[in-house]
């Protein structure tokens, strides 16, 4: 079963929301069940796990150091009739597209069937925590080598590996993500 958090959205679209969530999504994913919050910190405070969230642009952009690690995950919902996504950055859908549109970024944010039952496989490693901590604490990727006690390219190797499984990039970005996760 996939969890997705409404955040910040209003009663009317919170219920078409959770309407198309329950009855919309095809086989090939999860069943899901959607859960409205008011804000971010109600949605911390129930202490579940999401696998999905959609939200309102100003909630995303208030709280950007908790959605950017989690941007293939997070849907936004815009007020705009002209708007288009990339796959750079996090899906922006309008209100006023049909079911059909949303369903469809629905799908690409949430897990497959397949992907929920793996989904200890895409964690981090045990190692890849160890390079991640010191990627975020600032070390190069020679100074990991050299304080891992492994070669520059192993170095190179996990943190390929780590930008690939949370779709991060950047040092910086991955220094965020560690802190926001407790591994530094």
């Amino acid at each position: 079963m996939a969890y997705i958090a409404l955040i910040g959205h209003n009663t009317l679209e919170s219920k078409a929301l959770h309407d198309i969530c329950a009855e919309s999504i095809p086989c090939g994913h999860t069943h899901c069940t959607a859960l409205s919050f008011a804000s971010l910190r109600e949605m911390e405070i129930s202490g579940r796990r999401f696998d999905g969230y959609i939200v309102q642009p100003e909630i995303y952009l208030m709280h950007a150091s908790y959605f950017m690690p989690r941007r293939h995950q997070t849907l936004i919902i815009s007020h705009h009739r002209d708007v288009t996504c990339s796959e750079e950055y996090p899906m922006i859908i309008s209100a006023y597209a049909d079911a059909d549109t949303i369903t469809a970024a629905l799908q690409r944010i949430l897990p497959t069937r397949d992907e929920a039952a793996g989904s200890t496989e895409t964690a981090l490693s045990a190692r890849e925590r160890e390079v991640l901590a010191a990627v975020a604490s600032g070390l190069t990727s020679k100074e990991v080598a050299e304080k891992l006690n492994i070669s520059f390219n192993t170095v190179l190797t996990h943190r390929k590996n780590i930008s690939s499984k949370l779709g991060i990039r950047s040092a910086s970005g991955l220094s965020l993500y560690a802190v926001l996760n407790g591994i530094v």
